[in-house]
């Protein structure tokens, strides 16, 4: 997904751009064009087509700001040099003031904070804090543990199916969606003594 340029006064970001349409102006070169429509529609990315997108706008367009339904717009980026960056400026641009989805319209607006948990995920919070929540479960990711989890894993996940009722309907959400993610991260975070509980808490 492209990143989101959070703050709305023109940053170094939105300078890059402004030269680079300049440039392209200078040289006759035609401006992309439907491209905007296509980064502001969540299910454009659930199809194929925008792996090819990428591939052009690295080539063409490696900076490009988005115009927004809500008139806001975002830097969308395209080269992995840019994006770690952006990455290593949290000042500039953060992911913890509104997340690091774009907020295309003011319907999202209204639930992409509690529903992203910014301030909250790992991956909606800036250093340090961004640091401390991720040296929480970092070991666990280690090739030894991985090993070692996925034993576990198959353990909860086999408890969980031999909870369910042997006849009639089940929620696939409630009873599987939710509990076996619940599970698993509560056995990351090295909580076994409320594992069940917090497993078998649902929203």
């Amino acid at each position: 997904m492209p990143l989101q340029v959070l703050d709305a006064r023109p940053q170094p970001l939105e300078l890059a751009v402004c030269a680079m349409r300049a440039a392209r102006a200078a040289l006759g070169k035609e401006p992309l064009m439907n491209i905007d429509d296509e980064l502001n529609d969540p299910g454009f990315f659930a199809t194929d087509q925008h792996y090819p997108l990428f591939d052009r706008m690295r080539a063409e367009d490696p900076v490009h700001w988005t115009h927004s339904p809500n008139r806001r717009g975002y830097g969308s980026i395209f080269h992995h040099a840019n994006v770690k960056t952006i990455l290593n400026e949290p000042i500039l641009f953060s992911s913890e003031r509104e997340g690091v989805a774009p907020v295309v319209d003011t319907e999202m607006a209204a639930i992409v904070r509690e529903a992203s948990g910014v301030e909250q995920n790992v991956a909606m919070i800036d250093p340090p804090r961004h640091a401390e929540f991720r040296d929480v479960i970092a070991a666990t990711f280690l090739p030894k543990a991985l090993t070692e989890g996925e034993a576990r894993t198959k353990i909860l996940i086999g408890e969980i199916f031999d909870q369910l009722p042997s006849h009639g309907e089940i929620d696939r959400v409630n009873d599987l969606a939710v509990r076996i993610p619940m599970a698993v991260i509560c056995d990351v975070l090295l909580r076994p003594a409320r594992r069940n509980s917090c497993a078998a808490r649902t929203p």
